[in-house]
């Protein structure tokens, strides 16, 4: 199964202390791995029980995806060649904002980056997410913050400083 989303608008914030509520929601381990380093990498992402390979080509709000399901074999084989990895666990916390409805990837990190919890909004536009309102359990906007990139994460050895 092939899902080619070809651009992603997405932003990206630090979540100083994580809402009580969140942990009404099921939480999805997922642990996801890089390979290639700059403009345009490739994600190895187990997400529960399934596996994924996505392509990210560009940085900030908005960046070029392709992803597409492959199988625990092909997972496997792959995990070898990938540099750099961190383990988060997600929440999916649904939320209105401007008469839409939107998904708060809520996630909660592991390992050597235990303790920073983000939040991730997907777009349609980047009109809509210049008008976003988040809520007021958001803390920095963290988008386009470099070091703050899944894939810097994953290489980093700490949490970063703001």
């Amino acid at each position: 199964m092939i899902n080619r989303r070809n651009i992603e608008i997405e932003r990206k914030y630090l979540i100083d202390k994580a809402p009580r509520f969140a942990s009404r929601y099921k939480g999805t381990m997922i642990l996801q791995g890089y390979i290639g380093d700059g403009k345009t990498e490739l994600r190895l992402r187990k997400y529960g029980k399934r596996y994924f390979a996505t392509v990210k080509v560009g940085k900030g709000l908005k960046r070029s995806e392709f992803e597409t399901e492959i199988s625990k074999k092909q997972f496997k084989s792959l995990w070898p060649a990938v540099g750099r990895y961190l383990k988060k666990k997600r929440y999916l916390i649904p939320y209105r904002c401007c008469g839409k409805k939107y998904t708060i990837d809520l996630d909660r990190y592991y390992g050597k980056l235990y303790g920073l919890v983000t939040a991730e909004v997907e777009f349609g536009s980047e009109r809509e997410a210049n008008a976003f309102k988040p809520p007021d359990w958001f803390g920095k906007d963290l988008t386009g913050n470099e070091a703050f990139s899944n894939s810097m994460l994953a290489k980093s050895k700490r949490v970063p400083k703001i």
